[in-house]
């Protein structure tokens, strides 16, 4: 990061205004990605502090969480897009623990790789 910003440094000012605002709305965006994961985290939390989470979860009970916690498809998909880029082996591990079969489950890591 510091070398691309040494980069846009020493270029004309009315390509630094363009490069800078790009970066910008990236930064915004990945706040806005990481404020929706923290929102569902406080929800999460909140409902097993109620005891409402059932004795296991599966994956009608996880996307349940989730609508609850406000997350759309949009955002389920670039949930997964990030578990799947960040911990794919793990991302595996928590689709078999929702119940989802092994067919299914990687289906679902092949569309979290795709653009």
């Amino acid at each position: 990061m510091a070398t691309g910003i040494r980069r846009v440094l020493s270029m004309e000012e009315d390509v630094n205004g363009a490069v800078l605002q790009q970066r910008m709305r990236e930064l915004g965006e990945e706040i806005s990605n990481l404020l929706t994961q923290q929102h569902l985290l406080g929800k999460m939390l909140q409902v097993q502090s109620l005891r409402e989470l059932p004795v296991t979860v599966d994956k009608q009970a996880w996307i349940e969480m989730l609508r609850a916690a406000g997350i759309d498809e949009a955002a389920m998909r670039r949930w997964h897009t990030e578990f799947e880029s960040r911990a794919p082996e793990a991302h595996h591990h928590f689709l078999l623990s929702l119940g989802i079969s092994e067919d299914e489950a990687l289906l679902i890591r092949k569309r979290s790789v795709e653009k």
